[in-house]
């Protein structure tokens, strides 16, 4: 007994050595080291079970408080690093993208749930009589429509590698810096988004919303850039809120219809849908220009172009490639972010 006080001491033993120390007591019928009334010794047995099994709880606990502090921690360190390139300059072009959905992602819970077609805005004779709707002309562009529909359906993920490189690339392309910022931070801002987690603003319109904006800083470099000039002018709006409200309506236009004969013709319906989206973008910034417009004024100016893309949408595909004679994008040194020395 005196050996199994002194482990006690020495730091914690086990259930069955607790045990084991009362029962040679009670077998070998030394009356004293025991209790008297065997109520009593069941009653000293539960208490150290239960002592025990406190014990073992909090040792959970402080393990399970361990594993949350390392996993903030580690959370921390993956938000104040670059994430998603491989290296310097690594941008991704608009067809890797689009062949990383077409190819590597498995659209089909996507494709169970998407809306392809929605006639409750066209006119009468093509809601009312099925032969008289617009008609896409082979599978592979139906193929294609759906594809852009269900990738609205796809939220931006952490793990996906493309999809990190895909947001860093339009960063890089409209700021002019080469190397990827940190996922999180007010530097996203500068582009548009509307907090530290430009994940927050895609929920609309999912990776579609990017999908467009990656097209237009690389297949428009031009647009793209005096649009950035004027979303960060004296009326200055924010570039990315922008484009991802004009992708919805682009959604809506594909659904309804008036995209169709623009994606015969062009045997794309993937070329029609980010030519459109360009024209919108244009025809706001023309407006914007013209009219003197301010943030205050957008969500008048969102109705217009609602109206330009869905009932007139051959005209706003006439825009898509240009607003004519513009300044370049310049950032101060301030508003350009350095990573290592570079920027």
């Amino acid at each position: 007994e005196e050996e199994g006080e002194e482990g006690e001491e020495g730091g914690g033993v086990e259930e069955g050595t607790l045990l084991a120390q009362l029962a040679p007591a009670h077998d070998s019928g030394d009356v004293e080291s025991q209790p008297s009334d065997p109520g009593a010794l069941a009653a000293e047995r539960k208490r150290m079970a239960e002592a025990l099994q406190r014990a073992a709880l909090e040792a959970q606990w402080a393990a399970v408080e361990q594993s949350t502090i390392a996993e903030a921690e580690r959370v921390e360190q993956r938000r104040a690093q670059p994430l998603g390139a491989k290296g310097k300059g690594d941008k991704i072009g608009f067809a890797g993208a689009v062949a990383f959905f077409e190819q590597e992602v498995d659209m089909t819970a996507y494709a169970a749930v998407i809306v392809r077609e929605d006639w409750s805005g066209a006119s009468c004779l093509t809601r009312y009589f099925p032969f008289a709707r617009p008609k896409l002309r082979g599978d592979h562009l139906a193929a294609q429509r759906d594809m852009l529909m269900c990738v609205a359906k796809i939220a931006f993920d952490e793990s996906q590698e493309v999809h990190q490189r895909i947001l860093m690339s339009i960063f890089k392309s409209l700021t002019g810096n080469t190397r990827d910022p940190p996922r999180f931070g007010a530097h996203w801002e500068l582009v548009g988004f509307q907090g530290n987690d430009p994940a927050t603003d895609l929920r609309g319109v999912g990776m579609l919303s990017l999908l467009n904006a990656l097209f237009l800083v690389t297949r428009r470099r031009e647009l793209a850039q005096k649009l950035y000039t004027l979303s960060r002018g004296d009326r200055d709006f924010p570039f990315m809120a922008v484009s991802i409200n004009l992708t919805k309506v682009c959604l809506e236009a594909l659904r309804s219809g008036s995209l169709t004969t623009a994606a015969n013709q062009r045997n794309s319906v993937v070329e029609a849908f980010h030519d459109l989206h360009c024209g919108l973008y244009a025809h706001m910034a023309l407006q914007w220009r013209a009219r003197l417009l301010s943030i205050r004024d957008f969500g008048q100016v969102l109705k217009e172009l609602h109206e330009l893309g869905t009932k007139r949408t051959a005209v706003a595909l006439k825009k898509s490639h240009g607003l004519g004679k513009g300044p370049q994008v310049s950032l101060s040194d301030e508003e350009k972010i350095t990573f290592g020395g570079q920027v």
